[in-house]
Order: C-alpha cells, then structure tokens, then sequence
C-alpha cells in the first residue's frame, strides 16, 4: 500500500534492532498502532515493518535498492532501546541515519510546521529502555538535539524494561499506560501527517498563497513570515529609535550635569544587551483586550488588536516623533559640542597661566620662573570648579607679543594670568595679574615679596586670590590642599623646580639632569612626594622614550611607590607610578591608579591623556578617544595626545583622520616623538603612499636626535616599503646603539633583521636574532605581561620561519590579549607568505568587524 503522500512508499517506517523483538514486543506494538491509526486517521495509513530478519536484510548487508525505496517515507518511528544506538549496528547506520539524511533532502526537509505553529521532526522516536549517558549523547548528537521520545518504559525499582499491555500504573514509577502511549504515538503521527499533506497541496499548487496560512514554501520563508506576522521587525526598529533617544537624552543631561563620560560606555554595552532580550520578547508575546499573550497561542490567532497595538510603542506616529528627537539631539551635539577636541564651552571660569618672566639679573635662573608658573599652576588645579590650561599649551606664548583676546581664543579661555618674578639673593619679588581675555579687563593684581623660605606660600595666596575674584566656592579638602606645603626645605624645593623644568624639555640629556636634580631634592628632604614623583617621571622616560636598560623602569616603580605612602593624595605620584606599570606591561595595575590620579586632580592634561593611552592598552578604543581628546583640550598645545588620537583612528581604519592629527602632533611638536614619525608612516604605506613613507626617515633623523629607538624606526619604516638595504642598515645601527639589547623585550630590530638575512640566504645569522627575539618575547609573557605585542612578536617570528600552524596559533594569543593591528599583517613584511591563508584572511575579516564596530561607537560619542 502506498503511501498517503504521492511519491513515498511509505507513510511509516519503522526502525528496531532485531534483538528486540525477541519477545514480540515490536510486533505487537505495530499491531497496536495499527488499530489506533485506523481509529484516529479517515485514510488508511500504511507502515513498513521488517516482520522477517532473513529476507535479505542481515546486519551484516549493506542497504540495499529495495530498502533505499522504504526509506523513501513520511515518518521514521526508531525504536530506542539499549541496543539501538550502535554506530556498527544495521538499524543505526543504514535506517536511522540513513532516513536522516534523505529527509533533509527532500521536499518537506526534516523538520516540519504543525497546525498550532509549532515545529516536530519526521523521526518520532519511541524509547523502551532508558539510555546510558554514552547512547544518550551519542543520539542527540546525530539528531542534533535532545531525546524527545514517546516513553514505553516500565520503570520500577532495578527494572528497566518495555512497557506492556497488562502493566498497571501504580507499579509504574513512570506512571504510564502501554494504551495511553499507543494513543500518544498515533495522535503525534497524526499531527505529523496533516502537515505533511498541507504542506503537499502547497508544493503541488492545490492550495494558493491567500489559503496556505503559516505554513511557507520554505523554512526561510517561514521563519519571515513568522516575523512579519509577529511584528518584531517595527518591535527592533521601535526599540533603536527608542534607545537612540534615551542614549542622547542620557549623553546630554549627564554632560550638563558634569558626570563621567564613562556613563556612555557603560551605557552603549546595556542597550546592545537589552536589544536582543527585546527581540525575544517580541518573538514571544503581543498585547490583547487580555493583557500580554503568547504568540504562539490560540488566543494570538482571535486577537482583535491591528499589528501595532499588539506590539505597544511601534505605532508610525510615535516612531516619527522619537525620529524627530534623535535628529534634534544629533543637532545639539553636532552643533553645541565642541566635538573636534572634546572641549566644553569657553567658561568664566578657566584660566591660562602664561609663563612668568624673569627679571632676575641671573638668567641662569629661568628655570625658576618656569618652577614658579608650574606650580602656580598646579595649585589652581587644586580647584575643581577652574578650568586650568597645562604647562605645554602655554609654552609657545613665551616673549610673544599677542592680544589676550587672541590667547583667550586659541587656549579656549575667559582668562589669563600673567606675572614676572626677580629673585635677589634670599629675596624673591612676583608680580602678578588676572585679565579678562575678551575685554581686557583688569580683573586682580598683586605684587608679593618673600624671602626664599617664605617663597612656597604664594602660589597658595594667589589660587585664592583668583577663587575669589571668579567666585569660585573652596571646598574644605581643597582648602586643605592649598594650605599643605610640599616641602619645608626652600633649597630642595628648588632643586625640584629646576628638575621639572628640566624633564619637560622630554630630551635624553635634559632627563639625565632631572634626575640628578630630583635626587639631589629628595637628599635634602626624604619626605618630599612631588621630588619623588618627578624621580619616578624620569626613571621611567629612560628607558621608554630613550632606550636605556629596561632596569630603569623598577627604579621608577620603586620611586612612585615612595611617592604615593609620603602622599596618597598627590595625583603626580598616582601618574608617575602607573607610568611605570604600563612600560612594565603591568595594565590593570596602571588603569586603576590613573583613575586615582584623575580623581585627584581632573583637570592634570598628563593624567587625563595617560588614563586615555590605558584605555586604550585595555583595548577599549571608543573610551580612550575621548579620554585623550579631553587631553588635547586641556592642553592644545601637546603633541602626545593628539598622537594618540591619531594612533586610535588608524586602528580604527579612518585614515584621513588619522594623518590629521598626527600631522598636528609633529606641527606641535617635530622634535621629540620618534613614534609619531611611525604611526604616520603607517597611515602613508596603508594609503598606498610608500615614497611620502620612506620620506619621513630623512625628516626624522634630521628633527629627532637618533638614537637605538629611532634608529629602530627608521628601519620598520624602510622595512614596510620594500626597501630591504636601509632596513638592514638601520636595524644594525639600532642594535648596536642599544646597550640592553640581550634583555630588551620592547626592541622588534631583531626580528626585522632575522627576516632579510633568512631572505639572503644566511640562516645561521637569522635564526640567532630569531630565536634570541623568541626567548625574551617568550619570557615577557611568562612574566605576566599583559602586552599585546609579545604574542604578535612571536607570532611574526613563525611567520618568518614558515611555521604557519604556529604563527596562527600566536596571532590569535595576540587578539586575545586585545590587538587589532591588522594593517601590520596585510601591509608588513612578516606575514607576507600567509596573507592569502583563508585562516589568516578570516581572522583578518574577523578584526576588520572588530575596529568597523568600535568605530561607530567612538562615531556617536
């Protein structure tokens, strides 16, 4: 008999190891089903039953024409016992599997859409025996998912065995009846059938689109159906016009209220999470005269609400309103913000201190008034309500004939305060004066006279002389601030002045003399914080910006902890001791006492900017652009922040934007940043730009006094154009000027230059800069370093090497641990071989998603 459904032999097939039928259990459970089909379904319903294991279907046969025809049916009954999940078995293999396959094939596929809109698969497994955890993992996993099987299992206490007709329900723990489940088979096929042949008249054009309901063509066409019809597309689009609007309304009140901006990180991450949770919610329930119901309910198919009352907020006049509010929120920030440098509007109450003159007769002693600028500086900077400009903006003002009005213009200030200072002998005279950029208005004006032990007390008077004159209310921690004295030594607190002035020129030579004078400061008063601090300072720019042995930078940790216990409310100690965690590749550490530090003294331009380079090191790129564009306002006149705001663009893949600000990095500053000669370099040889590349070598090393870390460089430069010659000349240049080099991790010249020598043939050179370069690299992760580049080192070192398996595995390591640089694989020279990998390529694609994602984020900040 055929079978219900033209083109199958049969409607069902079933599916039992041999063994299990020993007893006739098999035969009677379809003699069973049998009568139950007849009594459930009008037509007669045919089904496939193996009655004898000796007409040619042996388990040890293979499937033959003849059982492929009976395979060719509507349902697949497997009866589960514990014999019958055996990969070597006949019933496993050549039914089991076999019907799988064949019907994800076919015209209906494996699975199908019942009547109430729920989905059943063809096989209906009928278990007699419960399963070991093996079989029952071994199961779900060809069936890919669980065990859904009608129960014919008796259960009692150390019993486990088929269910039959004359057992009772009370002896059954499982409280079941053999005639009840026979019921649940015939009614689940029945089910199963309607479908089937519902879905039969669809395909073969009996039934026409207006009258085939839910039931789809295909399984995609279902499942949009499903989602029109459930109205969770406007349910998504409702929500993002809705969290677009709660996220600027959000954003601007907390930006006039003064609260972090970290609040729109934070925020970001909730909305992303409740937008999927949203979704479901959707796909879930609607709104009724009722209340909320099931979508999948009978309930849902009577519910009298049109589309958008069932899904409440979707309706297209309030989408049109929240659309209009988003755009209008959009033209606040786009229009109010100052969105380029991350500033607030000019206020009255911010400041630029210009450098004081000196009118001693000794010009020896600039320095001083340098030291007497910083630290006036430093203590309106105690005063939260004062916006402050940093010592770099105001450098370039010096001996400069400009109007205030201009200064106030460029600084992005109400005010500036300027002054002179004559110092003769122990005999100190300042003069001061407070003006009104846009009116040059006199506002305050004081002349003071000290003796050099007196000398530490005017900075304080002057930062409430103008609190008072800006109304400007002093906290009591503030006030307390004003009135605490670094040192009570006048000769160490000028050895510390001169020693700041000395670090900020950010030269090899001028650090060397910080340092002698920050220890001569610390020598005559061990208790003075801030000349510990500036000791750390200089420690740490030894060897991170100089190329001195990496032994430099626990001198620096040593420092800033001494720094930090003699005052834990300085935020210089707090910043010159995270300086030294974050060469030490110690992150976690850095990022915790950074915010420390910016809590202690928000308007501190370096704190701020470094707390942006460790969100950053942190890999959180959106957080770290507006950290460091928050420096750059501070401080305009800085190079590094708006170094590193190009240094994130080019991560980000905006390369226009990137060569913007890092060409303003070396406008503001040529001379002192190697690095940004790098990351421009970068940006040209990305760009396609290889000449305007190679031409940054010679700029440098006319601007930059060279040393292993230029040199360096200059050759990763070369290295990326092509030019193999001046690599390998300054690489060797850099090697041999670097006197840490057998215990330098943050040195890469040895893997450039083991990359040409391999290329030339001289193997037993390259492998010892190789191999050296892959011991330290190695060690750096052993030792806790949370830097990206170790992994990407090693990762590059088998690359190299032509060791693709591992140079895989170490690039992954290095994403892990946050890096994103993938211009350096598609443009460098290390991964040059593997660049068509579809590994590699993927990975690639995989950070090109990454960096697009953050980069629409960093975009609505």
């Amino acid at each position: 008999m055929a079978s219900i459904v033209p083109g199958y032999e049969y409607d069902i097939f079933i599916s039992y190891r041999q063994n299990d039928n020993r007893s006739g259990w098999v035969t009677e459970f379809v003699s069973s089903l049998q009568e139950e089909l007849a009594a459930t379904l009008k037509e007669p319903v045919s089904i496939y039953f193996d009655t004898n294991p000796h007409v040619g279907l042996l388990e040890t046969h293979n499937v033959t024409k003849s059982l492929e025809g009976k395979l060719k049916s509507l349902i697949l009954i497997p009866v589960i016992s514990q014999t019958f999940c055996d990969p070597k078995g006949f019933a496993w293999q050549n039914e089991f599997l076999a019907f799988r396959d064949l019907s994800k094939d076919d015209d209906f596929g494996l699975d199908v859409q019942l009547a109430d809109r729920n989905f059943t698969s063809r096989i209906l497994p009928v278990q007699i025996h419960e399963l070991s955890q093996e079989d029952l993992q071994l199961f779900e996993k060809e069936n890919g998912g669980p065990l859904r099987a009608i129960s014919f299992i008796f259960k009692s206490l150390g019993v486990n065995r088929p269910l039959i007709p004359s057992d009772s329900r009370s002896e059954n723990s499982n409280k079941t009846l053999y005639r009840d489940q026979i019921n649940k088979t015939a009614n689940a096929i029945h089910k199963i059938i309607s479908a089937l042949q519902k879905r039969n008249d669809i395909l073969s054009g009996h039934v026409t689109d207006s009258e085939q309901g839910n039931i789809p063509v295909e399984r995609g066409r279902l499942v949009l159906t499903e989602l029109n019809r459930r109205n969770v597309f406007r349910a998504g689009l409702a929500y993002l016009v809705i969290a677009l609007a709660v996220r600027q309304m959000i954003l601007i009140i907390s930006k006039l209220g003064g609260l972090t901006d970290q609040i729109s990180h934070y925020l970001d991450w909730i909305l992303i999470g409740i937008f999927p949770v949203a979704l479901v919610m959707a796909w879930l329930y609607e709104k009724s005269p009722q209340g909320f119901i099931r979508t999948s309910s009978f309930k849902s198919s009577e519910n009298p609400y049109i589309p958008t009352q069932k899904k409440p907020l979707t309706g297209n006049m309030i989408i049109g309103l929240l659309s209009v509010l988003v755009v209008i929120q959009f033209a606040y920030f786009y229009f109010v913000q100052d969105k380029f440098q991350g500033r607030s509007l000019n206020s009255d109450n911010s400041v630029a201190v210009l450098p004081f003159e000196n009118r001693s007769d000794n010009q020896n002693d600039e320095y001083f008034a340098d030291g007497l600028t910083d630290e006036i500086i430093e203590h309106l900077s105690i005063l939260g309500d004062l916006h402050v400009i940093n010592r770099q903006s105001i450098q370039e003002y010096r001996g400069k004939e400009l109007s205030y009005k201009s200064i106030g213009s460029e600084l992005n200030v109400s005010n500036v305060l300027t002054g002179s200072v004559r110092r003769t002998g122990d005999v100190i005279k300042i003069s001061a004066k407070l003006i009104e950029c846009s009116t040059n208005k006199y506002l305050w004006g004081a002349t003071f006279q000290r003796t050099t032990k007196e000398m530490m007390a005017v900075q304080s008077e002057i930062a409430r002389s103008i609190a008072a004159v800006l109304n400007i209310r002093i906290n009591e921690l503030e006030d307390a601030k004003l009135d605490r004295w670094p040192t009570q030594n006048p000769t160490s607190y000028d050895y510390y002045v001169k020693g700041r002035t000395l670090y900020h020129l950010y030269q090899s030579k001028s650090n060397d003399q910080a340092i002698n004078q920050f220890k001569m400061a610390v020598a005559l008063d061990p208790e003075y914080a801030l000349a510990w601090a500036g000791l750390g300072d200089a420690y740490s720019q030894m060897h991170a910006r100089f190329g001195k042995d990496i032994s430099w930078i626990d001198s620096s940790i040593v420092a800033g902890e001494k720094a930090i216990k003699l005052d834990s409310t300085s935020s210089e100690a707090y910043k010159a001791l995270a300086n030294a965690y974050n060469y030490a590749n110690k992150y976690d550490t850095a990022f915790a006492l950074l915010k420390k530090a910016v809590e202690l003294n928000p308007s501190n331009a370096q704190v701020v900017g470094n707390l942006g380079t460790s969100y950053f090191l942190r890999g959180d790129l959106p957080s770290a652009l507006i950290w460091e564009k928050k420096a750059a306002g501070l401080n305009p006149k800085s190079a590094i922040p708006f170094q590193i705001v190009g240094l994130i663009y080019r991560l980000l893949g905006d390369l226009p934007n990137a060569e913007s600000w890092l060409e303003k990095s070396l406008e503001l500053n040529p001379s002192s940043y190697w690095d940004t000669y790098e990351l421009l370099a970068y940006c040209y040889i990305s760009d396609g730009r290889k000449e305007d590349a190679l031409k940054l070598i010679t700029t440098m090393l006319k601007n930059v006094r060279p040393d292993s870390r230029t040199y360096e460089i200059a050759g990763l430069i070369a290295h990326f154009t092509g030019d193999k010659n001046r690599a390998r000349s300054y690489y060797q240049q850099s090697i041999d000027q670097n006197k840490s080099y057998n215990n330098d991790p943050s040195t890469i010249c040895p893997i450039g230059l083991g990359q040409i020598l391999l290329e030339d043939g001289k193997n037993v050179e390259a492998e010892v800069y190789l191999s050296h370069s892959l011991d330290i690299n190695l060690r750096e992760i052993n030792n806790g370093s949370q830097d990206d580049d170790p992994p990407f080192n090693i990762a590059g070192i088998y690359a190299i090497r032509g060791q693709r398996s591992e140079a895989i595995l170490w690039l992954k390591k290095a994403i892990g641990a946050k890096w994103i640089d993938y211009a350096k694989v598609e443009n460098g020279p290390w991964f040059s071989r593997y660049r068509d990998d579809p590994e590699m390529k993927t990975m690639m694609s995989d950070l090109h998603r990454i960096t697009e994602e953050m980069r629409l984020i960093a975009s609505g900040m």
